[in-house]
């Protein structure tokens, strides 16, 4: 049998193990939720401009038409790594590099097999001018911000 002291000490030990702070669950629960949000505007992000590429182009809505085929591919895929940064913020940035481009060359590969539509290897290098943008935009953040910024971290 335990002492009244051990007795004690044991309870206070189980009962800070079993109920954390409530203000961590309340910041946790809220940036699971943050997270979520940002997860599913990325995937709906994906799931548009894959359907924007597979489409007949004269079937593409008129905003689509303000920009260049070129300046299109850049601003989308500086939004979907933007985006990306945003829904996961633990994976580094060569990660997101790594599956942009391929996301990009599965785009042009859809497009080969597509009648309407033509692949073409200078869109995939304006997908990369995105991504450049898109480390640049880090990299001014960090400098501004005062934080050292290696490549591709």
């Amino acid at each position: 049998m335990l002492t009244p002291a051990q007795d004690r000490s044991v309870k206070q030990k189980s009962s800070s193990i079993t109920s954390p702070p409530s203000v961590s669950v309340k910041h946790t629960k809220r940036r699971y939720a943050k997270l979520t949000v940002w997860k599913i505007i990325f995937y709906a992000s994906i799931i548009f401009i894959t359907w924007l590429a597979i489409r007949k182009p004269e079937e593409m809505p008129r905003i689509v038409y303000f920009f260049e085929d070129y300046i299109q591919h850049s601003l989308a895929f500086l939004y979907l790594a933007l985006i990306m940064t945003r829904a996961y913020p633990s994976v580094s940035r060569k990660v997101i590099w790594v599956f942009l481009i391929s996301y990009g060359t599965f785009i042009e590969v859809l497009q080969f097999f597509v009648p309407f539509r033509d692949a073409s290897i200078t869109d995939i290098m304006a997908d990369v001018f995105g991504l450049i943008m898109f480390e640049a935009m880090v990299r001014i953040k960090r400098i501004v911000s005062g934080i050292y910024c290696s490549p591709l971290e």
